[in-house]
Order: C-alpha cells, then structure tokens, then sequence
C-alpha cells in the first residue's frame, strides 16, 4: 500500500510511467494500492500514455487520491486502476463511486506544497476513516478534527482549517 504521499515532478525514461508504473514480475503478481495520495506533475513517456500512473499488468485501486497535470495523460496501460472517492483531472468523470473531476486548488503553505486551499471540491469528499495525515503536523494550531468525511489528496486528514 502506498499511503499519503506526493509523486510529483517525475518523467519516464525510454518508455514508462512517469509518476507510478505497474507491472508484474513472475511470479509475483503486482496489485497496488493508493490511499489519499497526490499525484501531479509527471510527465511519462509519449507511447505510453501514463505521465502519472501506468498499469499494464497489475491491479491497481486507488482511493482519495488528487491525480493531475500530469503529461500525456493522467493514467494509462492495458489495465484501468479502479478508483473511487478519487479527483482525476481530465475532460471527462473518471468511473467510480465519488469520483470528481475539478481545480483541486492546490497551494503551498508553511513549506508544504499541494496543501489544498479552503473551498477546495477535494475537501472532505473523500471516503473512509480519518486516517490521513494530522493537519497539526502541517499546521500548528488546527489540529481538531471538523467532523466531516476525509479530505482526498496526500493530507487526507482532518478538513484545512480544523473546524
């Protein structure tokens, strides 16, 4: 499982995912998990269609997670990821139960990038428990929880300003 990061500024190399690529070694079969993760800003290669995540032989679900501005494409490969609660940056809704497609109104804050501003359509949109990280880690003072549902993206946690 990969839980609550930032894969940004990535870029494949001779073919690939830029920011994720999936794929199985025999005999181990790949299956994936990302979990209030923020995936922005990869660019993969042209062929491959994955700039942030590329999945061509493995299962890969994603929850709460903020996929976009990466290049060619946000997702790519022979294999879909199922995804659910999750805001994929595209032209069009991405399949799944509470997936949106908006601006996450990204921002930096105290030395944290990709923090999402108040009235973001990622806040407290996302599904499960409030497991992500504490905002009082990237906010000293507003570590209370709001009461509502997860935030999507890799701060997950708590809603911005603590409620």
């Amino acid at each position: 499982m990969i839980e609550n990061c930032i894969i940004s500024n990535n870029r494949a190399i001779d073919g690939g995912g830029g920011g994720i690529e999936v794929y199985e070694r025999p005999p181990y079969p790949s299956e994936v998990t990302l979990k209030n993760c923020t995936d922005t800003n990869n660019e993969g290669s042209e062929s491959e269609q994955g700039g942030g995540l590329l999945d061509n032989h493995g299962t890969t679900v994603v929850t709460n997670c903020i996929i976009g501005y990466n290049i060619p494409d946000q997702t790519g490969g022979s294999f879909p990821p199922a995804m659910t609660f999750s805001n994929v940056i595209r032209e069009t809704l991405w399949p799944g139960e509470g997936n949106i497609h908006a601006d996450p109104m990204f921002r930096s804050y105290r030395g944290f990038d990709y923090v999402l501003q108040p009235g973001s359509p990622c806040m407290d949109t996302g599904t499960g428990a409030n497991d992500g990280i504490p905002w009082s880690r990237v906010s000293p003072g507003y570590g209370r929880h709001n009461r509502q549902a997860p935030d999507m993206g890799a701060y997950g946690g708590p809603g911005a300003w603590g409620g």
